[in-house]
């Protein structure tokens, strides 16, 4: 599906609503969390952490849509460096507050994520220095897959505490648009004729 065709997306553009606009109510989001968890409020703590990894999709989204619709209103320096920060900002703060996952993970992540900010920022100084229209380098899929990855670690690592038959629960869930799909193309297979 394209982006424009996304209800979430035509939302957005009808309201003029920007991608850093996103980014910026999901990184004022993370203080939030961070406060439920502080206090045992773990449920809702899994909605808004769950609300706030769904902003990295729609941002995405909603800056491609609006980069086709108006030139120069969508992709911006601005968002494609804080769009990665707050997925970093999200993960460490959210595991440091999870005091049950152990310190040796926390620890791992905190030094990891704190090194690509780093570089992040070495990169934008060495990009303007050179008087480079462009102050960061876009995301890779690395990167993307690296984030998946730990906001399904994260995620799961508070449905534990939650309740720990969520965790095999989601990933049945996330089984089950591939087992659609699957079936979909295979009964569409079964009335295709060569």
């Amino acid at each position: 599906m394209r982006d424009k065709e996304n209800a979430f997306v035509r939302f957005c553009l009808r309201h003029d609503i920007s991608a850093n606009a996103i980014t910026f109510t999901a990184i004022s989001c993370i203080p939030i969390l961070d406060y439920l968890l502080y206090i045992g409020l773990y449920e809702p703590a899994v909605i808004l952490m769950l609300a706030i990894m769904f902003s990295d999709v729609l941002d995405g989204m909603v800056a491609r849509a609006r980069e086709d619709h108006l030139e120069g209103s969508g992709i911006t320096p601005l968002g494609e460096f804080f769009d990665p920060m707050r997925d970093k900002l999200l993960i460490v703060s959210a595991l440091y507050f999870m005091t049950w996952v152990p310190r040796y993970v926390f620890w791992t992540i905190a030094v990891a994520e704190g090194s690509l900010v780093l570089v992040r920022i070495a990169q934008f100084i060495a990009l303007w220095l050179r008087g480079m229209k462009k102050f960061t380098v876009p995301s890779t899929n690395f990167g993307k897959r690296k984030t998946l990855l730990e906001c399904i670690a994260t995620v799961s690592y508070l449905l534990q505490v939650c309740r720990p038959e969520y965790v095999p629960l989601l990933s049945f869930c996330g089984a089950i648009p591939y087992a659609l799909a699957s079936l979909t193309m295979h009964t569409k297979a079964m009335f295709q004729t060569k």
